[in-house]
Formats: structure tokens, sequence, C-alpha cells
């Protein structure tokens, strides 16, 4: 082989290996923080949320709560996957929780792997969680005032199909239709955000917020393309992070943390949501 085929192949290749390499860097190491203001007529005055969800185990150290801590939060919502379904170590599920709530009051709901690791390894998570501080809600709400402002905060884990659509589930149907009876700003925290975003449950739940994780962002960020893949999305599914508004409600997918694909994230920065609630000018 001529010397310089030998010197291009080289440099190609350690391209390679340098683009490899920070991609998949900054996809563990390099949190962000994405900002979001939502304004409503019910809201009189101003509150800081920040909304985390997909950790699964993934430990941050100190940098992920200084970040978090920095954003000032009078909230702090969990919105599912802190654990990992295949491990039975919680331990840094159950830090990362301490953690929080050092910071601000914090809401956990449950995502598909809190579900998967009880089944599998007959944990209550709940009341482990629970003990630490935190209010875990499972098709369950609270009715707060914070800063003199009232709001219903919900959980729920589930599809949250509309009412009308034939897969319907009646477990969940109920719990919406209870939650959303109320004049306070209501936010939802629901791990799945499928129907919220493609099957019209937006549309057709009058919830003025709900805060979703599960999509990992797509997991794998291609150039041009956006996410390769999302649970209940698939392939190339465009939408899966992100603030999306129909008329006066609002659903926001945070890519998340952690991931527990078989394909590591990968230039995907692990994801610290902060949205700031405004009264309407």
């Amino acid at each position: 082989m001529k010397k310089p085929l030998k010197i291009a192949l080289f440099s190609v290749l350690t391209l390679l290996i340098l683009y490899l390499g920070i991609g998949l860097s900054v996809s563990r190491f390099a949190l962000k923080v994405t900002k979001y203001e939502i304004s409503d007529p019910k809201l009189s005055q101003p509150l800081k949320i920040v909304q985390i969800a997909d950790l699964h185990c993934t430990k941050f150290g100190e940098k992920l709560y200084r970040k978090i801590a920095a954003q000032k939060p009078d909230l702090i919502f969990v919105v599912g996957d802190l654990v990992d379904r295949s491990d039975s170590d919680i331990s840094p599920a159950l830090e990362a929780l301490e953690h929080l709530v050092s910071l601000a009051p914090v809401y956990v709901s449950l995502g598909n792997h809190e579900a998967e690791h009880n089944d599998q390894f007959c944990s209550n998570l709940v009341e482990q969680f629970a003990q630490i501080g935190v209010t875990v809600l499972d098709r369950e709400y609270v009715d707060i005032d914070v800063n003199g402002q009232p709001l219903r905060i919900g959980g729920i884990y589930g599809y949250c199909l509309p009412a009308s659509a034939p897969e319907n589930r009646a477990v969940e149907s109920r719990f919406l239709y209870d939650f959303q009876a109320t004049s306070r700003y209501t936010i939802l925290l629901s791990h799945m955000p499928v129907c919220w975003l493609i099957n019209e449950s937006l549309d057709f739940w009058d919830v003025d917020c709900v805060l979703s994780g599960h999509t990992h962002g797509g997991q794998v960020i291609l150039p041009i393309v956006g996410g390769l893949y999302a649970p209940d999305q698939g392939w190339f599914p465009g939408e899966c992070s992100g603030h999306f508004q129909t008329d006066s409600k609002h659903l926001i997918i945070t890519s998340g943390l952690g991931g527990t694909s078989p394909v590591p994230r990968f230039y995907n920065r692990p994801e610290i949501v902060s949205l700031t609630l405004l009264p309407e000018q």
C-alpha cells in the first residue's frame, strides 16, 4: 500500500474514532439544561419546575444536583424509570432522591421499568421511594398551593388513551376524568407520551400540562435525521422530545438522563428540563 493511501486511511480511522468517542462521551457526561416557559390565565404566581426522567440508576454525581439546584426549583418532578428493570441494585436511584429532596419538594411518577422491576424482584419501590420523603403518585393526585398558586399534581403510568378509543383502559379513564375536574392548574406526570403526542389525548383530556419521558430522545441522534428509535414510536420517530402545544394544553417530553438499550446514547446529551410557569400577561 502506497504511503499517501496509508496516511489517508489512518486519518479517516482517526477521525471516525474521534467522532465516536465524542458522541459517546457527551451523551454520558455533558449534562444540559433545556428551558421552557408556559403562561396561562390560571396562573397567578411564577413557579419554577425541574423535570427529569429515565435515570435508569445512572450515576452523575454532584454535577447533576448542582445543575438542578442552580435552577432554584419550587418543585422537582421525576417522571418515571428511576431504576433499571434488570438491575437489583437501586441504590443510585435512592441516592438521587435523597439529594433531590434536600433541594425542593419532589414528586415521582412510575415508568415501565419500575413496573417490571417490581415484578422481577418483588420490590416495593413505591414504599422505598416514599420513605425518603418524596411523594409518589401512581394514579393519584394531590392538591397543593405553592407560593400562593393552587396546583393539582397527578401521576399515572399508562398510555392515557382518549376515552373513545377502542383500546381504552377503564381504570385510567376514571382517574383522568377525576383528575381533570378542578379549576386548579393541572400538571400530570405521565411517563409514556405516545398517546398524548399522536393519539389525540392532549385534545381529549382537559389537562393543562403533561410531563413525559420514556423516549430517550431517540437514543441515537443522527445529523439531519434526528432520533433513531423511540419506544412505541419506532424507527426515525421525528418528534420524540421537546415542547408540544394544542391550544392552551402543553406536553413536554424530556430526552432523559440515562438509557438501557444495547445501543448506547449517541450525540444525545443527558437532559434536565427547567420549566417556568408564568401568569398570562
